[in-house]
């Protein structure tokens, strides 16, 4: 495979109470690159999408290829009222 070949992937995030995970999955459901940060380490939000951008950017981009997201899906626990 081509260091500059594209492929299109869904990202999945999972916002939790200690850890933010994430994961790139390809169409068959293998995860292909994994990764998380602390969800509590910022006061402010802005530096927590900071870091979180940061983070899967550099998840995103490996030795073999760029992966190109066609679809995000987020889960975040909350409280039902």
């Amino acid at each position: 495979m081509a260091a500059t070949e594209v492929r299109p992937y869904v990202v999945g995030i999972d916002i939790g109470g200690t850890n933010t995970v994430f994961g790139i999955v390809d169409a068959k459901g293998n995860v292909l690159a994994s990764n998380s940060i602390k969800t509590q380490r910022h006061q402010e939000l802005d530096k927590y999408v900071d870091e979180l951008y940061a983070e899967l950017s550099n998840t995103r981009s490996t030795k073999e290829s760029t992966y190109v997201f066609t679809q995000s899906d987020l889960g975040v626990l909350g409280v039902y009222l």
